[in-house]
């Protein structure tokens, strides 16, 4: 009797376990895959300067730092591409 009793308990919790799973799966499956959507800000004319400058003044700092120091001043996300593409288009 121990043995029939033990195998539905362990059934029942296999089941139980799939149930939650599935249920888990259906109800933040869009969660779980959605990307994150960019926020887009515009930069000015005026910090695109600063930029160019900032590179002009200090040939030797990647991108990546680039963006990183604008993005501690002015609280933006900027991305390398963009200072990349900024200076590449730079007048």
């Amino acid at each position: 009797m121990d043995k029939l009793n033990f195998k539905f308990t362990f059934l029942s919790m296999i089941v139980l376990f799939f149930f939650k799973s599935c249920l888990f799966f259906f109800l933040f499956y869009d969660r779980m895959f959605e990307k994150k959507k960019q926020k887009r800000t515009a930069i000015s004319d005026e910090i695109k300067r600063e930029i160019c400058e900032f590179h002009t003044k200090n040939p030797q700092i990647s991108h990546v730092d680039i963006a990183t120091h604008f993005n501690q001043l002015y609280n933006f996300e900027i991305i390398r591409s963009t200072i990349s593409k900024i200076l590449k288009n730079k007048e």
